[in-house]
C-alpha cells in the first residue's frame, strides 16, 4: 500500500513538472527551489510542515484524552450502579428477614414461647440496615423504586415488636400481648403501601438520618388492611 502511494506521489509530480516546461513557469520553480530564494522557500515549507505536524499532534492527543474520559466515565457508572445494586440487595435481604422474622417468631410463641426468644440484635441490625437504605434512595431520587417503598413500609412496624419484646416477661399477659404486636405488624407489612404519608411514618431510628428529600407519595385504589 505504500508502495503504491508512493508511485502515484511520484506520478502527479512528474506530471506536474511535465507541464509547467511548456509554461515557462518551470524556470521560476527551478530557481525558487535552488536560487537565493531557496532558503526563504524551504522555511516556508517547513513552517507549514510544523503546522501541520502540531495540528496532527494535537488531534491524536485530543483523541486519546477523550478515549479516557470515556472510559473514566464508564468505570465511574459500573462503581455506581454496583453501589445501587449493592444497597437493593441489602434491602431486599433485609425486607426478607423482617417477614422472617414477623413470621417465625409468631409461629414459634404459639408453640413454645420461652424457647425461641425474639432476637433483638438481629432486629435493631435490620432496623440500621433499613435506615442505610432509605438515606441513600433521599440523596437519589431517581433510584427510588418499590423495594424502598416496601422497606419504609416494614420497617415502619419493627419498632413496636422490640417495645413490645423489651416488655415480654415470660407471662401469658405479656405473650399474649407480643403477639397481638406480632399479628398486626404481620398484617401492616401486607397491607397497600400507598396509602403511607412518609412525613409522618418516617422516623430515623438511630444516626439521625433524615431524608433531604422524598418524592411525590403515590396513590391507590386499594385500603389498607386495619
Amino acid at each position: 500500500m505504500r508502495w503504491g502511494t508512493s508511485v502515484i506521489v511520484v506520478g502527479c509530480l512528474l506530471f506536474v513538472g511535465v507541464i509547467l516546461i511548456p509554461t515557462g513557469v518551470w524556470p521560476v520553480v527551478w530557481s525558487m527551489i535552488f536560487g537565493d530564494k531557496a532558503a526563504d522557500w524551504v522555511q516556508a515549507v517547513g513552517s507549514i510542515g510544523a503546522i501541520l505536524a502540531a495540528w496532527f499532534l494535537g488531534q491524536r492527543q485530543a483523541a486519546h484524552e477523550r478515549r479516557l474520559e470515556s472510559e473514566r466515565r464508564q468505570v465511574e457508572a459500573e462503581q455506581e450502579q454496583k453501589r445501587v445494586d449493592t444497597f437493593n440487595r441489602r434491602g431486599l435481604d433485609a425486607m426478607m428477614f423482617a417477614y422472617d422474622v414477623v413470621n417465625n417468631v409468631g409461629r414459634d410463641l404459639k408453640r413454645a414461647t420461652a424457647e425461641r426468644p425474639l432476637d433483638v440484635v438481629q432486629i435493631r441490625r435490620w432496623i440500621a440496615n433499613a435506615d442505610d437504605q432509605m438515606a441513600f434512595h433521599a440523596d437519589r431520587p431517581r433510584d427510588w423504586s418499590d423495594l424502598t417503598l416496601s422497606l419504609y413500609a416494614a420497617r415502619r412496624h419493627i419498632p413496636p415488636i422490640v417495645a413490645a419484646m423489651d416488655a415480654y416477661r415470660g407471662d401469658a399477659e405479656t405473650s399474649d400481648s407480643l403477639m397481638a404486636v406480632l399479628k398486626a405488624a404481620v398484617r401492616a407489612m401486607r397491607s397497600n403501601i400507598n396509602y403511607l404519608e412518609p412525613d409522618k411514618d418516617y422516623v430515623p431510628v438511630h444516626g439521625g438520618l433524615i431524608p433531604k428529600y422524598l418524592p411525590p407519595w403515590p396513590t391507590g385504589d386499594d385500603k389498607p388492611i386495619a
